[in-house]
């Protein structure tokens, strides 16, 4: 049996070739095609490497369908995201969850959306969003923070400065700079 009785008080996996010897079944050597799959992580810089050849390795596969990243040493994507064929990302951009951005739309710079919908043709500069849906050809910010439930339909505009709390912006509606707006406000 595989123990954690060791100077670290973990389990190892080089132990397991023993118990496997011991309990008399084969063991083998394997050779690997990718030598990171063997890598293993037991500080945050370890962590942190594996982290960026794993976003490296996503980039390249948007890239090869048809995404756009200016910047994919800036740009970081989750599993969970599913990008469309003409989208652009530009440098500084953050997608997390299960977010999806449509065909057409150019997101960032220095953008993050966790758990987001952006419509087909959607522009979306430094903003910050969460739990949010922006329609088709929308225009979002500079500067704006949109928080969980906010709705922002097709070629609505937001501008500089904003924040959105749980809000719902029209089709076509232009919201101000310097506005604050929550589920209160809705149209």
């Amino acid at each position: 049996m595989v123990t954690t009785h060791n100077a670290q008080g973990e389990l190892y996996l080089t132990d397991v070739i023993e118990f496997a010897r011991d309990q008399g079944r084969p063991v083998h050597p394997l050779v690997l095609d990718d030598p990171w799959e063997a890598e293993g992580v037991n500080d945050r810089g370890q962590l942190a490497m594996l982290s960026r050849v794993k976003n490296e390795r996503i980039c390249s596969a948007w890239m090869r369908n048809g995404v756009t990243i200016i910047d994919p040493a800036t740009t970081w994507i989750e599993d969970g995201v599913d990008l469309e064929a003409d989208v652009t990302l530009l440098p500084g951009t953050q997608w997390e969850g299960a977010t999806t951005v449509r065909s057409g739309a150019t997101i960032g710079p220095d953008t993050t959306l966790r758990d987001a919908e952006v419509g087909r043709d959607a522009v979306v500069l430094r903003t910050h969003g969460n739990l949010v849906t922006i329609g088709a050809g929308a225009t979002v910010g500079p500067f704006v923070h949109l928080r969980p439930g906010t709705e922002i339909e097709s070629g609505a505009r937001v501008r500089s400065f904003v924040e959105l709390r749980a809000a719902h912006v029209g089709e076509g509606e232009q919201v101000p700079v310097l506005t604050v707006r929550d589920e209160h406000d809705r149209s």
